[in-house]
């Protein structure tokens, strides 16, 4: 089914050829505002499922295409790569959100593949290379917007006792781990003020012991950062697959955490201080984000969606929330070129934001105006019947759309509209 894919995608002339060399990534060039509307801003996180490149000659990993045969990496060659990448672009051409943290990607030169193949060059590249060798797995952004410094990571590492834990009482007395694939993204945003994004890849199996308190030390970690982000004025977004669910909202299989990772990232003692986006959907048989497919049959069994992708806002960023969005299609195939994850995304109002674009039209609708005091009655009579009739045509057109104003959940893609 793949090789039936691929060739359909190189038929159509959609398909990249992503070559060339690596390269660095992790400080901006440029410092713009590239969003085609900026009285809004939307982020999306999205696992695309090991969004790896080839040079043909066994790199630039050995770890995909080329142990495809270990049963981790999907793609079997080159050409499965490369139409891999040309999927997930036309996906999120689709989703069009201005920053993108994106899940299990190589390095830069990959992500600059997939700006080509969107052809969208208002996006550019960023990523740090993370600490993950067994994988060469890391996490990066593609941005309309540039931070305004380097991406940069945190090295702490942090202890979990088994006495504070949940996670199961066959396990040793203390567990220490980083966090070895994340990234901090700082920006300023016109409306929205400073704002840093953790973006990060959490250790997998949700309710394996022993990863669920390593889990629970990256949680801790991911906590750490957060607060000094605040401490310095910053409003916080945590996005990413982190691998484990959230104890306050049941996606559609009611899947329950035996970890603390959702409460240590979201609360200082009683009080809030992150907010799960997905909160806002409250159709409970379309939270998922994952499809494992446990039984490798290609077809959904019960248990098998969960939501294990979150975005997490700040209160601040939270009271800007307009709508949520899971784009969590499935397709019920095998060999499929689809990523097992499906992307979140949450956009924000930003308010009071002074376009230079829309002056520059008001100054020229301004100099385009009549003086009707060098016309005479007929003209005038004339263009007082056009407003008029421009003027009902506004009202009827308004009560119109009053009337189809809901608040609704999209069946195909979950969305919450506020």
């Amino acid at each position: 089914m793949i090789l039936v894919i691929v060739l359909l995608v190189v038929s159509l002339d959609y398909s990249v050829a992503c070559s060339g060399t690596t390269f660095s990534c992790a400080t901006p060039t440029t410092f713009e505002d590239r969003r085609p509307d900026r009285s809004t801003l939307s982020i999306a996180t999205f696992n695309a499922e090991w969004l790896f490149w080839s040079n043909g000659n066994n790199g630039p990993s050995t770890r995909c295409p080329y142990d495809h045969s270990q049963g981790t990496c999907p793609w079997a060659n080159k050409a499965q790569a490369d139409a891999h990448i040309q999927f997930i672009a036309n996906k999120l051409v689709s989703i069009n959100a201005d920053i993108i943290t994106l899940v299990e990607v190589l390095d830069c030169r990959v992500l600059q593949c997939l700006i080509d193949a969107m052809g969208d060059s208002s996006y550019k590249p960023y990523l740090i290379p993370g600490m993950d060798t067994a994988t060469d797995q890391n996490v990066g952004i593609i941005s309309r917007i540039d931070p305004i410094t380097a991406l940069t990571r945190d090295e702490q590492r942090a202890t979990v006792y088994r006495s504070e834990s949940n996670c199961g009482s066959n396990l040793e007395d203390s567990y220490n781990s980083g966090v070895s694939k994340h990234f901090i993204a700082r920006f300023n945003v016109a409306g929205l003020g400073p704002i840093s994004l953790i973006g990060a890849h959490l250790l997998a199996f949700p309710t394996t012991p022993d990863r669920c308190i390593r889990r629970e030390c990256q949680a801790t970690v991911l906590r750490n950062i957060a607060q000094n982000e605040r401490n310095s004025g910053r409003q916080v977004v945590i996005l990413g697959d982190l691998n484990d669910y959230d104890r306050d909202i049941l996606d559609t299989s009611d899947s329950v955490p035996t970890s603390r990772v959702s409460n240590l990232l979201k609360y200082d003692g009683s009080t809030q201080i992150m907010i799960n986006v997905v909160e806002r959907v409250l159709q409970k048989s379309i939270r998922y984000s994952s499809w494992w497919d446990q039984n490798s049959d290609c077809m959904v069994q019960p248990g098998e969606l969960t939501l294990i992708d979150h975005l997490l806002l700040s209160p601040v960023l939270n009271q800007r929330v307009i709508s949520v969005h899971l784009y969590n299609n499935v397709l019920e195939e095998c060999d499929t070129l689809e990523s097992d994850h499906y992307p979140i995304k949450v956009v924000l109002a930003t308010p009071n934001v002074e376009i230079v674009e829309d002056q520059a039209n008001s100054e020229q609708d301004s100099e385009a105006q009549v003086n009707l005091s060098q016309l005479g009655i007929p003209e005038i009579l004339t263009i007082s019947f056009v407003i008029l009739g421009v003027v009902l045509l506004g009202i009827g057109v308004v009560f119109f759309l009053l009337k189809r104003q809901q608040k609704s959940i999209n069946p195909t893609y979950g969305t919450f509209n506020e």
